[in-house]
């Protein structure tokens, strides 16, 4: 949220000055949102964490076939200015799924960490071992593409 609320701030002040320019670091670069949760708990309130990938499965439905209303609602809900909004929502992408890229962008972080002496392990765990697929393929099957 710091790096939307920075964001925020200078959309108000190229609003207000003109001749700013400004760039984006790691434009290129995918952020993941991340649920996480312990094994006791998913054992214990697997049915809760299928209903709530299923209310983000519906919510990311709703965004692609109502691009406008969503943007409203967010503006709302976040008392964003709309000319904000325009200028953001096209640098998000909007989607859930488990696929490759996670496990990549995963591997590469464990890897940069080792080699900065960031961590005490000195070997890259599989990250599939600790990936809970279930919930979302009874969703949406077709949102699960990780190799394992």
């Amino acid at each position: 949220m710091l790096w939307q609320q920075g964001s925020l701030y200078i959309n108000q002040i190229q609003n207000q000055v003109s001749g700013i320019v400004t760039w984006q670091l790691n434009n290129a670069q995918q952020a993941f949102g991340i649920l996480i949760c312990n094994n006791g708990w998913l054992n214990q309130h697997a049915d809760v964490a299928e209903r709530f990938l299923k209310a983000l499965d519906e919510a990311q439905n709703y965004i692609l076939n109502n691009p406008e209303r969503a943007k409203a609602i967010a503006q709302n809900q976040l008392n964003y200015t709309s000319s904000y909004i325009d200028a953001v929502w096209p640098q998000h992408d909007f989607s859930l799924s488990l696929d490759q890229s996670l496990i990549i962008a995963l591997q590469d972080e464990a890897q940069w960490m080792v080699s900065n002496h960031l961590t005490n392990q000195m070997q890259i765990p599989n990250f599939t071992n600790y990936i809970y697929t279930r919930g979302l393929s009874e969703v949406n099957p077709q949102l699960v593409t990780l190799v394992t």
